[in-house]
């Protein structure tokens, strides 16, 4: 009698955890999430400039891929190649385009991401080329002798591109200005976001006049955002008479968040316990996303298999009691 029960009891176990395989392989098969696409910015920017794909999809340290589309097909992605790779850094992934080829379409595809065959052409980013287009004919040799004259001026280098801030473009209003041995030797304001200067219109152009006769002269760039305080450039050139140069510039600003953060660390030791708790919660945060990104790369096909090998199971279990 007791060996009835127990056997009761055994087979009644197994049944139920089977059961609770069974529900979670229909789980795994439904809680599968479609892929995100990432968005860039800027969207449509100049070669040179660092582009920044982001999306709650992309996961931290995982490698993605940038790809050139080759074709579109009704205005979705139909064919593309292979650009390199490239290391995500929380749910960004920073995209230097120095040395990729203007006017075609860039992605990134990898772990969390839509498909690129899914992918239409508003989810791609396209690279510009900044262009000098200077033409004299009979008829304007007169109206652009000025132009003729600024590009081969032997007193002046002058100079244009992009010019972020962090990583982000510069805000209009922005001055950008040229020293020489600490006196300033031309300057310029920003009116289109993250640029300054202009390629073709040399009225608009950062000019810079030399300090004397000797041309190997260091030139330092400065940036002044409306309302802060003046930055020095990360770039630096040598001074050279009748140039005209596409210098791209960045510069690396401090926020007021990070100068709080320090001053509370150096203010109140004691928070240590309180940072220390904000980390577990970040790791158990991580963890969790952890699980969540698991189940999403779960391919549905496993969560349908695994519901019949288990159903197949409690047949074979039921038979063999009842014999």
């Amino acid at each position: 009698m007791n060996h009835t029960a127990n056997h009761s009891v055994r087979s009644a176990g197994i049944v139920l955890t089977l059961l609770v395989v069974c529900v979670g392989g229909l789980l795994v098969s439904t809680g599968v999430v479609a892929g995100q696409t990432a968005n860039y910015d800027p969207d449509n920017p100049f070669v040179g400039m660092e582009v920044i794909a982001s999306d709650s999809q992309i996961q931290d340290g995982e490698f993605y891929e940038l790809r050139v589309v080759d074709g579109f097909s009704a205005g979705t992605v139909n064919t593309h190649s292979f650009v390199k790779e490239i290391q995500a850094d929380g749910t960004e992934v920073s995209i230097d385009t120095e040395g990729l080829d203007p006017d075609e379409n860039y992605f990134i595809t990898g772990p969390g991401l839509t498909s690129p065959t899914d992918l239409t052409q508003e989810q791609t980013f396209e690279l510009r080329e900044h262009t000098i287009d200077i033409r004299f004919g009979d008829d304007d040799r007169e109206q652009n002798a000025s132009t003729e004259e600024n590009h081969t001026d032997s007193d002046t280098a002058q100079f244009y591109g992009t010019v972020t801030l962090n990583d982000d473009p510069a805000p209009p209003n922005t001055t950008i200005e040229a020293e020489i041995e600490g006196e300033v030797h031309g300057s310029v304001t920003v009116d289109t976001p993250g640029e300054y200067g202009n390629a073709t219109d040399p009225s608009e152009r950062l000019v810079v006049d030399r300090l004397a006769d000797d041309e190997q002269l260091n030139v330092s760039f400065y940036i002044t955002p409306p309302e802060s305080d003046r930055i020095a450039a990360n770039q630096s050139v040598t001074w050279e008479g009748g140039t005209l140069t596409q210098l791209n510039l960045t510069a690396d600003v401090s926020t007021p968040a990070e100068h709080d953060d320090d001053t509370a660390t150096d203010d109140e030791p004691d928070e240590t316990t309180v940072d220390t708790n904000q980390t577990t919660d970040d790791d158990a945060a991580t963890d969790e996303e952890s699980i969540t990104d698991d189940t999403t790369d779960t391919a549905p096909g496993f969560g349908i298999l695994l519901t019949v090998v288990s159903l197949a199971a409690v047949v074979v279990l039921g038979h063999r009691r009842t014999t």
